[in-house]
């Protein structure tokens, strides 16, 4: 809709400023090998309907036969034009449809974008007023056509890139020099309890505890000013669930074509269950050695690994021994001095 308010925008102009002339924009689509209905608001419907999806091809009216020869095709009279013959049957009586001008328009690559038609109620060709302000219109309606696929191409691109970085399992963001966040994925925004809108334009005092945001700060601007590469651990408390909770986070700057740094990427991963989850093994081994250090110093208690190799012994039997736990750690217990086995073990 927003598209065909543009279009209809500039053919309204050469409307108003030759009365005489209906205008019609019909867009490319290379892919098919068709033209599109883009706007035309002075033209029937029903017209507009039956041109949508010509044929780029030689002896497809003006707009079809311009397109192929990528060059205007100036029809006087479409009624005895031969490019008109497979078309009269549109015409009919529609006594504003005696001549239609096409000129194709391109974009800055070559690229057929489209077609900008006029169609007059004589049979004549343009005059030399009438053909500088089509030639003006066509460059307007290039420009316009062009810019609104590049962004309409970029969107996209962004649209495609979002869904990806949604489906990622990990929080990714985007902060401008000034810290604020500029793209954030769903984990991100999930995290904070906000929308994407929400978010944006907001820094992480927002969304964190006052030293969180501090700590952030000071790995960010590591990135923003000195142009590092960081990997760090960052411990964040939130700052209305007050839930902390630890990240691996690795942050790069990003650059423009000069190389100057505009924002930073960062790409953060929930370590809290893998950290609980190693202190409770830490927690369990400290209990174990605990275990077999007070067994004393009469019985020699030791855990191997499945091959017989010694990861852990109780102390105070190896002292008794003249030992210490580095003397035997790492090593196959046969070959532990001061250990032997029966001829009956054997």
């Amino acid at each position: 809709a927003i598209a065909y308010g543009l279009y209809a925008r500039i053919i309204r102009f050469i409307e108003e400023q030759a009365p005489k002339l209906r205008g019609s924009i019909l867009l490319a689509d290379e892919t098919l090998g068709v033209l599109r209905h883009g706007a035309a608001p002075s033209l029937p419907d029903a017209y507009n309907r039956r041109v949508d999806g010509l044929p780029i091809a030689e002896g497809n009216g003006s707009c079809g036969t311009a397109s192929a020869r990528r060059q205007p095709v100036i029809v006087s009279d479409v009624r005895s034009d031969p490019l008109w013959t497979s078309y009269l049957h549109l015409v009919g009586d529609m006594d504003w449809l005696r001549a239609c001008w096409s000129t194709p328009f391109f974009d800055s690559a070559g690229r057929l974008l489209g077609t900008f038609a006029v169609y007059v109620a004589e049979p004549r060709t343009p005059s030399s007023a009438e053909s500088e302000l089509i030639a003006y219109t066509v460059a307007l309606a290039g420009l316009v056509v062009e810019r609104r696929q590049a962004n309409e191409a970029l969107r996209q691109s962004e649209s495609k890139l979002a869904s990806i970085l949604d489906s990622v399992e990990a929080f990714i963001y985007i902060k401008d020099t000034s810290l604020h966040y500029q793209y954030a994925n769903r984990h991100v925004c999930g995290l904070f309890g906000k929308s994407l809108d929400e978010v944006t334009g907001h820094g992480d005092e927002a969304f964190f505890d006052a030293v969180t945001a501090a700590n952030l700060r000071e790995n960010d601007l590591r990135v923003l000013e000195h142009g590092e590469r960081i990997e760090a651990e960052e411990v964040n408390t939130g700052k209305e669930s007050g839930q902390t909770r630890s990240y691996l986070s690795v942050k790069l700057p990003l650059r423009d074509e000069n190389g100057v740094i505009y924002a930073l990427c960062g790409i953060s991963t929930d370590i809290t269950e893998r950290q609980q989850a190693e202190e409770r093994l830490r927690a369990s081994e400290k209990r174990l050695r605990d275990l077999i250090n007070g067994l004393g110093p009469s019985l020699f208690v030791g855990l191997l690994t499945p091959d017989g190799v010694v990861i852990e012994a109780n102390r105070p039997a190896l002292e008794a021994g003249g030992l210490t736990l580095e003397d035997v750690l790492g090593r196959p217990v046969e070959d532990t001095y001061g250990f032997t086995y029966s001829e009956e073990v054997q």
